[in-house]
């Protein structure tokens, strides 16, 4: 067993990393069992074990500038986020895609004017979506804050980036939806003949920021599963 000044030792070297707390809790682990291993299998000291798995951790544990999170995080927190965000983009563009087929539907069956008040209540609800979100979640929101001193998840600084520009996006929809209906019922028509040429640029940004509000709206319901589980067992408060 490590002492409680040989486990303070472990969890300051990995601050000095800048981990956030749930990634933290992880590699503080992975280094607790390896050292113990190598104390073991090896017959080293505790500050030579520790001295082996640090030189072992020394790549994934260097920093490195992010472009996603515009901060220096290490390898092994960017991998982490790297493979979260792929799945959750993966399952956003499902989402999109039944959206699509839905729309379809309608469209083909429906006059356009049923398509017309069908499209705009779309986007009234995921407007009225996020306004919840934002309000139901506010604590959160506020501690992705680059000021906010804590850092307690990996998927702390991601979401609000996603579901704020998702958020506003629909709300600019909203605003222009009457001069926009019929580029976007033109534009959706030419998807579906397989005409790519000159589709209507404002129909594909919105596509797009409507993919990055799922996204966002998934990365909320991670980083508010990690809070609760933390702030359970570490009484950790925002």
């Amino acid at each position: 067993m490590l002492s409680e000044s040989q486990l303070s030792e472990i969890r300051n070297y990995l601050l000095s990393k800048k981990l956030p707390i749930d990634i933290l809790i992880e590699v503080n682990d992975h280094f607790v069992s390896q050292i113990l291993e190598l104390e073991k299998e090896e017959n080293l000291s505790f500050k030579d074990a520790f001295e082996k798995t640090k030189n072992d951790w020394k790549d994934e544990l260097k920093l490195r500038f992010n472009l996603l999170s515009f901060n220096y995080i290490t390898k092994f927190e960017s991998r982490i986020i790297q493979k979260f965000l792929t799945n959750v983009i993966l399952k956003s563009l499902e989402l999109l895609a039944l959206q699509f087929v839905l729309n379809t539907i309608i469209f083909k069956n429906f006059n356009k004017d049923f398509s017309e008040n069908y499209l705009l209540t779309l986007f009234w609800i995921g407007f009225t979506l996020s306004v919840v979100l934002i309000i139901m979640n506010y604590k959160l929101i506020k501690s992705c804050n680059s000021n906010y001193k804590k850092r307690i998840s990996i998927y702390q600084n991601y979401f609000v980036r996603f579901l704020n520009s998702g958020f506003v996006i629909i709300a600019i929809n909203i605003f222009i939806f009457n001069n926009q209906f019929e580029k976007i019922f033109e534009a959706h028509e030419k998807i579906l003949n397989m005409d790519f040429s000159n589709i209507n640029k404002h129909y594909i940004v919105s596509n797009i920021f409507i993919l990055f509000l799922f996204t966002g709206i998934f990365n909320l319901m991670e980083y508010k599963k990690v809070y609760k589980k933390l702030s359970t067992h570490l009484k950790i408060s925002l």
